[in-house]
């Protein structure tokens, strides 16, 4: 999955074009997976792997409540 042009997380170490490969450790395979383990942590910390060309990077982050919709989200646009 990679990062695409909305990114509302400035402060991360993400940035357009990298390369979502886990979360949890887990293999991602679609952006609605990542979704779904967002939703179902309930605001409790996930742990994304990067990857930026050739190098990879663990980046932490709390997802936050939408309060449009009242769901956790952690503030990228994400692409299959």
């Amino acid at each position: 999955m990679k990062i695409g042009l909305y990114l509302s997380r400035p402060f991360l170490n993400i940035r357009i074009g990298d390369v979502v490969k886990k979360a949890n450790g887990n293999i991602l395979t679609s952006t609605n997976e990542l979704k779904e383990m967002i939703e179902g942590l309930n605001g409790k910390k996930i742990e994304l792997e990067i990857q930026r060309n050739d190098k990879y990077h663990k980046v932490s982050v709390i997802p936050q409540i939408d309060k449009l919709d009242s769901v956790y989200k952690i503030g990228l646009w994400l692409r299959d």
